[in-house]
């Protein structure tokens, strides 16, 4: 599996909540696609391919994924609104 950025946090253990009170939080946040007029979309999702389950417990760690998809612009919408794309359409 090939990642385009990855970061690991150590935490205290002491300090986290259970697997399973920590799954039905990240339920609340869940990646959806983007919609309608979103620029980007993000929220946490499966960390293996495997399992469907937003908490993924191995080898004494809890591995969580967060995911974020921004939407792209074609081609002909840099046409309309300009190069840098900010909204204003050119007169």
């Amino acid at each position: 599996m090939w990642f385009k950025q990855i970061s690991f946090y150590p935490l205290n253990k002491e300090k986290l909540p259970e697997a399973d009170v920590l799954a039905d939080k990240l339920a609340e946040a869940e990646f959806t696609h983007c919609q309608g007029l979103d620029w980007f979309s993000e929220g946490f999702t499966a960390p293996v391919s495997f399992s469907p389950e937003l908490v993924f417990p191995a080898d004494f760690t809890l591995r969580v994924a967060l995911k974020k998809r921004k939407k792209s612009c074609l081609p002909a919408s840099s046409a309309i609104f300009g190069r840098e794309g900010s909204g204003n359409p050119k007169q």
